[in-house]
């Protein structure tokens, strides 16, 4: 697996261009967080290289709970230098760079590559979406962990999350099975009703299709508990 990224920014704006607070990133396998980055940048030193507040993200965290809006605020790097740490953390070109929005973390962060003149660390096309896999596996929950708003913590929060989904997807020729296994089951027993209306003719017939009814159900609920178990594995983020 090539390596990924999941990147997290807190910025004062929501548009390409906008200034960046805060980056946030884990390295992860897909089984577990290898490596963390965090950097708190100046917004004036944003602000100085042409990027952009926007008035209602600014309202937005005055809003917010003590813990992260007190976070901006404390000692920062300059943008070109928190970039240039961000560039040598990441250290692979071949890096898969997951953002929460197509058009959000990623598309920011390399905006703010290009006014301060360096090279984004990551190719275009390894972009990836979270929001995306978030959406498709809806049954899989996130288990929150820190202050909500930071961005190591929400980095965090959300690899985690990626790597349940992970292995969610890999499970899905098993929910398939169960489906057919479901349905074979389904069918097998409302036979069982029909078959005990016939005659005593049928009566070996009718035996032999119980007990092929007897056992799909009993597949049926094994690879339900296999279901249920792996559930409580992606709940627990593990």
């Amino acid at each position: 697996m090539k390596t990924q990224i999941m990147l997290d920014l807190e910025t004062l704006g929501t548009l390409p261009g906008s200034v960046l607070v805060a980056i946030g990133a884990v390295k992860f396998d897909g089984e577990k967080i290898t490596d963390e980055f965090y950097v708190r940048i100046d917004a004036a030193s944003c602000a100085k290289l042409g990027l952009q507040m926007d008035t209602e993200t600014v309202l937005w965290w005055l809003q917010q709970a003590d813990g992260p809006r007190l976070e901006i605020t404390k000692p920062a790097v300059g943008l070109a230098e928190a970039l240039y740490n961000f560039s040598a953390w990441v250290g692979d070109d071949e890096a898969e760079m997951w953002g929460n929005g197509a058009a959000f973390d990623n598309v920011l962060l390399a905006g703010a590559y290009r006014a301060a003149g360096q090279k984004p660390p990551w190719e275009f096309w390894h972009d990836r979406c979270y929001r995306t896999m978030k959406n498709l596996y809806p049954q899989v929950t996130m288990q929150r962990e820190g202050v909500h708003h930071h961005a190591l913590d929400d980095a965090r929060a959300q690899a985690r999350h990626l790597m349940a989904i992970f292995r969610r997807a890999k499970f899905a020729p098993v929910e398939q099975l169960v489906k057919t296994l479901a349905d074979v089951s389904g069918y097998l027993s409302a036979m069982r009703t029909d078959l005990r209306k016939i005659d005593e003719h049928g009566e070996t017939w009718a035996l032999q299709t119980l007990r092929y009814a007897e056992g799909a159900k009993e597949y049926t609920d094994k690879a339900y508990k296999i279901l249920d178990a792996h559930d409580e594995l992606s709940a627990a983020g593990g």
